[in-house]
């Protein structure tokens, strides 16, 4: 029984160190995009964006670190509980930007030509579906922005940043989603049920089958005609940035 208890604590602080691993990484690389973006548009008072899969937290760290807010912020998700203050699921704190909530579909957006002066989108395409659904996001983007500033993990990273597993995304789907334990988040589902008696919202399974990260190749295929630009971590590409301005990161 002790003896138990003891591989559940270590089990614990394992998992805890790797999960503050996780999210300082992950807001080490948002903090130094959203500077890039920053430096890119400091004109971002004067503009109205759209959010596509966003949430609050995001403009909370850009208001946070840079002082930069746009003139009109609209948020669209399609699960509501994303975009609200305090439950998003990212942060327990308010966001100070005003907003505005929108549910829906990221592959078939309800706004008029050019209706904003920017589209932003950060770690969303590779959630959409398919090829087919992957064009659509894509020409909605061009079409209700004027502008866009959009990012998505890279494939051929050997880190997957979802699940955060090594190396198996490479895989087959239908065999990198059988293999979805061999991840930092199931070993945080554990840690949930063993502290909570359930995993609450941590759904490694279904993580790994929404996610179906891009290649620099595909994501050309899809902006033929804009830049993109290239996140490094240790000389690898992390991840990508699509933006109709230049960027540097």
């Amino acid at each position: 029984m002790v003896k138990s208890l003891e591989q559940s604590s270590l089990y614990v602080y394992i998992t805890n160190m790797l999960l503050k691993i996780k999210s300082s990484l992950h807001d080490y690389f948002r903090t130094k995009r959203l500077k890039s973006f920053a430096e890119a548009y400091p004109d971002l008072a004067n503009l109205s964006v759209l959010d596509v899969g966003g949430t609050p937290y995001m403009w909370e760290m850009l208001n946070r670190y840079f002082g930069l807010a746009p003139k009109k912020l609209v948020l669209l998700n399609s699960n509501p509980v994303h975009l609200s203050d305090g439950n998003d699921y990212e942060s327990s704190v308010s966001s100070s930007v005003n907003y505005t909530a929108v549910v829906g579909d990221a592959r078939d957006l309800k706004f008029a030509d050019s209706e904003f002066d920017l589209v932003f989108s950060n770690s969303v395409i590779e959630h959409v579906g398919s090829s087919l659904e992957k064009n659509k996001f894509a020409r909605g983007c061009e079409r209700v922005g004027k502008e866009f500033f959009i990012q998505t993990p890279n494939r051929w990273f050997p880190i997957e940043p979802h699940i955060v597993t090594f190396f198996i995304h490479w895989l087959p789907r239908n065999l990198y989603k059988k293999l979805h334990f061999i991840s930092v988040m199931y070993l945080y589902r554990i840690y949930l049920i063993i502290k909570n008696g359930n995993p609450g919202h941590v759904h490694t399974d279904e993580w790994a089958d929404g996610a179906d990260l891009l290649s620099y190749q595909q994501l050309r295929q899809l902006f033929p005609d804009n830049g993109i630009y290239k996140e490094r971590l240790l000389g690898l590409s992390k991840s990508f940035v699509v933006s109709t301005r230049k960027i540097s990161i």
